[in-house]
């Protein structure tokens, strides 16, 4: 939870490509739980993030005290269950 209330929630979303990936998904909501329109590329309070390699699981996010927000998992580093780190800061 943001210091203005917004909840910010993690996970993985479907690339759009046959369901043969993930990418990092970040929805942030208002205190009432709808979405946050001022967040997101499109404004719809969501933002998805590709690493460019297979799949992409966001597990955790903090925020950082210039209130962005830090969001960690791992992503596939190539072919099989080969796993890396992954971070992002929105």
């Amino acid at each position: 939870v943001q210091g203005d209330g917004k909840v910010v929630v993690v996970g993985a979303t479907d690339t759009g490509l046959g369901g043969i990936g993930y990418d990092f998904a970040v929805a942030r909501l208002n205190e009432d739980g709808s979405a946050d329109p001022t967040f997101g590329v499109n404004q719809d309070g969501r933002f998805q993030k590709h690493f460019g390699v297979g799949s992409n699981h966001a597990y955790a996010a903090a925020i950082d005290s210039a209130g962005k927000i830090v969001v960690v998992g791992d992503v596939t580093t190539g072919t099989g269950d080969t796993f890396g780190f992954g971070l992002a800061r929105l």
